[in-house]
C-alpha cells in the first residue's frame, strides 16, 4: 500500500501489514519470518514513469497513486480503479497482482506532481 506523506515532513507511513492500514514507521511491528517465508525489501517506486498519463489508444495496468492494493486499468484514454483479489498487492513493475511477501511495504519515494 502506498501511504502518503507524514505532515511537514518529506517521509511517507508505512504500511502496517497487522492493522492493513497505513501508520507511523515506529508502530509498524518487526516481522518475524520463517526460512520458508524470507522477507523482503519494501517495493519503491522511484520513478515516475509508473503514473504517466492514460492516452487514447493505451491499454494496460498501472500502479495506483495511492494504495498498492489497487491499480488502474487504462483502457481508451480513461483510469479504471481496479482492487487486487484477496489482499493482494500490485507489482508495479510485472503488472500484476500478487500475494504480499513477509514483512513487505509498498510506498513511492520521489515526487510525481
Amino acid at each position: 500500500m502506498e501511504c502518503p506523506l507524514i505532515p511537514g515532513t518529506t517521509e511517507r507511513l508505512v504500511f502496517n501489514p497487522t492493522a492493513q492500514v497505513c501508520d507511523w514507521p515506529g508502530s509498524v511491528p518487526d516481522v518475524k519470518c520463517s526460512a520458508s517465508e524470507p522477507c523482503v525489501a519494501p517495493t519503491q517506486i522511484q520513478d515516475c514513469t509508473f503514473f504517466k498519463p492514460c492516452t487514447a489508444g493505451l491499454f494496460e495496468k498501472m500502479a495506483h497513486d495511492t494504495d498498492c492494493h489497487n491499480f488502474y486499468l487504462c483502457t481508451d484514454g480513461q483510469k479504471m480503479p481496479v482492487t487486487c483479489p484477496n489482499d493482494e498487492i500490485f507489482n508495479a513493475e510485472k503488472k500484476q497482482c500478487e500475494k504480499a511477501k513477509c514483512g513487505s511495504q509498498c510506498y513511492i519515494t520521489g515526487n510525481c506532481n
